[in-house]
């Protein structure tokens, strides 16, 4: 009896020891695979909200024009013919746009007299300054193809 009692506190131990030390069995698998299942329905719920306004787009892109024309506007920078398209820009330009790209203005060229001598050192070229590009070369001309003789080899 005593032999059988030891047999049966030692399989209790060991299933104790299998139910609560194990990592791929017992209650810590439990737990992983319950944040695994959470995390799961969080996606799944993500997946169908975005499944929703897509559906709801699909709709609208099927029944109506006006979200055909906002796409249009804001994909593909398209303005209707009876609008006027103003461009605002964030930054202010670097220099002060010339006469030239004004239309309707004149260009008044007047000489300006130098108000100090100039120095007579050379000009240092400037660090950031790309150096001029080769001309390219003449291209040879392609070989013509010879004349068939009619004859096969």
């Amino acid at each position: 009896m005593r032999l059988f009692l030891a047999a049966l506190i030692a399989l209790l131990l060991g299933l104790n020891y299998l139910l609560w030390m194990t990592d791929d069995r017992g209650l810590r698998q439990m737990r992983t695979l319950e944040r695994a299942v959470a995390d799961q329905k969080s996606e799944n719920t993500e997946l169908a909200d975005r499944n929703k306004s897509l559906e709801a787009e699909v709709r609208d892109l099927k029944q109506g024009n006006a979200a055909i024309e906002e796409r249009a506007r804001t994909e593909l920078g398209m303005v209707r013919g009876d609008e006027t398209f103003y461009r605002i820009l964030d930054e202010a330009p670097s220099s002060p746009p010339s006469a030239l790209t004004k239309p309707g203005t004149a260009i008044h060229a007047r000489p300006q007299a130098p108000s100090a001598p100039a120095a007579a050192a050379p000009a240092a070229p400037k660090p950031d300054a790309k150096p001029a590009a080769k001309p390219a070369a003449p291209r040879p001309p392609a070989p013509k193809p010879a004349p068939d003789s009619g004859r096969p080899d």
